[in-house]
């Protein structure tokens, strides 16, 4: 069930949910893995072809130093994307139409994660100070606080539920960047029911 800040969101105008927004301004679309992709199909009614694509990333946008999620989900400048044109193809007036089976990014926002001194993740909060300027109702309204465990309640998590997610989102990210090459040979359809 979708969060009542959430929801609370969805009200608004259809425009400006930031976290169904592309952060992408030349390849709108969302960056997602193989197993999201995999997660869609098999409990939605939605084709591949409906939702997904692979793009060729070029220039600037290559250099996104930030997470090194965006190069271990890369091969050879592709990406494989959620499409939309800016926006997100899930969304709808009254929100998120897959939000069971959305893919684990929209299930981390807007939380991140990082390794601390014993290689164990951790979840932090990543807004810092500039997050009056997101349109996230979390970021917005709270965004001086460092309580975890009270801003995770807003999406309706626990430390628990979204470790969980952290450690998902990890593993499925080490199974795309196994078989991510293999898209340029065989394509998203066969990879999906050859490794799923």
């Amino acid at each position: 069930m979708i969060p009542e800040i959430c929801q609370k969101c969805n009200n608004k105008m259809f425009g400006s949910i930031d976290c169904c927004t592309s952060p992408f301004q030349n390849y709108p679309g969302f960056l997602i893995t193989l197993s999201d992709v995999n997660r869609i199909i098999k409990n939605t009614e939605f084709k591949i072809e409906d939702f997904a694509k692979i793009i060729k990333v070029e220039g600037e946008d290559l250099k996104d130093d930030n997470d090194n999620y965006f190069k271990d989900l890369g091969f050879n400048n592709n990406f494989l994307y959620l499409t939309g044109q800016e926006k997100c193809p899930f969304r709808r007036q009254k929100g998120c139409i897959i939000y069971e089976h959305r893919p684990m990014m929209c299930r981390l926002f807007p939380f991140w994660f990082k390794k601390n001194k014993n290689g164990e993740f951790e979840i932090i909060v990543e807004w810092g100070s500039d997050a009056k300027s997101e349109n996230c109702l979390i970021c917005k309204k709270y965004y001086k606080s460092e309580d975890v465990e009270f801003l995770l309640s807003l999406i309706k998590e626990t430390k628990e539920s979204m470790m969980k997610n952290i450690i998902q989102f990890n593993e499925e990210i080490k199974l795309h960047k196994k078989i991510k090459y293999e898209l340029e040979k065989k394509g998203m359809n066969k990879v999906i029911r050859e490794n799923f």
